[in-house]
């Protein structure tokens, strides 16, 4: 599998959101790359990675659900599902991999790699979307630097 490299089409427009979201992909290419180190350390390092992974993966979510709530998002209910039927799967996963002490990686490559891509384009731009929305009507400004009238 190739590494995922960071596209326009992946950006937000929440500065901090796309920024966490370029670090959950290095993240994933950080399993890739685990993957490509052999069989004998492979398990061991993706279970590490995973678990990292998963750690900023929560980080992430509650950091775009405080962004949510602020803008009062209106569908923050359903993307907040998504959320959480995301930590539920990589929570089985990493079960199944503590248990057996084996995963399938291409398995897991592929669903990650599918979900981050997917949730970005098709769930988090619209939030994206909402938050340039809310700062024109809201009338504060889009960045910390002063406006000159």
């Amino acid at each position: 599998m190739t590494q995922i490299r960071w596209q326009k089409i992946f950006d937000t427009g929440i500065p901090e959101v796309d920024q966490q979201h370029k670090k959950l992909v290095a993240m994933i290419n950080q399993l890739e790359d685990s993957n490509a180190a052999g069989h004998d350390a492979v398990d061991h390092k993706i279970g590490l990675v995973l678990r990292k992974l998963v750690d900023y993966t929560q980080y992430h979510f509650s950091e775009e659900e405080k962004i949510m709530d602020k803008i009062k998002y209106v569908d923050r209910g359903k993307h907040t599902d998504k959320h959480k039927k995301l930590v539920h799967q990589v929570a089985t996963i990493l079960k199944k991999l503590k248990a057996s002490g084996t995963v399938d990686v291409y398995e897991l490559m592929s669903f990650l790699r599918d979900w981050l891509l997917d949730h970005i384009v098709l769930e988090d731009i619209k939030i994206g979307h909402a938050y340039r929305e809310w700062h024109q009507t809201s009338g504060q400004p889009k960045s910390s630097t002063p406006t000159t009238p």
